[in-house]
């Protein structure tokens, strides 16, 4: 509020935009994930688009706007941006931008997705790219891809060996 006298606005319009914010960025959480799900049509649930849509991407400290690409940006003007494919709207590519606080240079990771097919009904990506400022830093190749594995629940049981009353052991 400190700036709102030095930007000429007032309570009443930043509570009109904070309003307005809120409830664009409402809508955009539960309309994405209708139109990527696409009624099963793609592959992804919307229960998981939904999760995705509504979780936070680390550093990245204010909404997510769509445009088929999905771009968010902080104040340190660090950048996230997903590319989604225009008619299957699968992702193509992921990118995060920021600059370095050393050298104030530009920096560009990016993670390119291609040669998809249907793994147990769910469209996987079997090459992923990764690249730092346009050089390939490496490159993975899927063979196969499983969901839903069972899992053995002794992976979940914990082996508690710390005694809390018992004196530190010496090194």
């Amino acid at each position: 509020m400190n700036s709102t006298a030095a930007n000429k606005s007032n309570l009443k319009t930043e509570a009109i935009a904070g309003i307005t914010t809120f409830f664009t960025m409402a809508y955009i959480v539960i309309v994405n994930p209708q139109i990527l799900s696409a009624g099963g049509k793609t592959g992804m649930a919307f229960g998981g688009v939904l999760g995705i849509a509504a979780v936070p991407l680390p550093r990245v400290e204010i909404g997510i706007a769509p445009r088929l690409g999905e771009f968010g940006f902080n104040k340190q003007n660090d950048a996230v941006t997903i590319y989604l494919d225009q008619n299957s709207h699968l992702p193509l590519k992921t990118s995060f931008t920021w600059r370095d606080p050393k050298d104030k240079q530009k920096n560009v990771e990016e993670e390119i997705f291609d040669n998809y097919r249907l793994e147990q009904g769910v469209a996987t990506p079997h090459s992923i790219t990764r690249t730092f400022n346009g050089e390939m830093t490496h490159q993975r190749f899927i063979n196969t891809a499983k969901y839903n594995l069972p899992l053995d629940n002794s992976i979940f049981q914990a082996t508690v060996d710390y005694d809390p009353v018992a004196p530190p052991k010496k090194r």
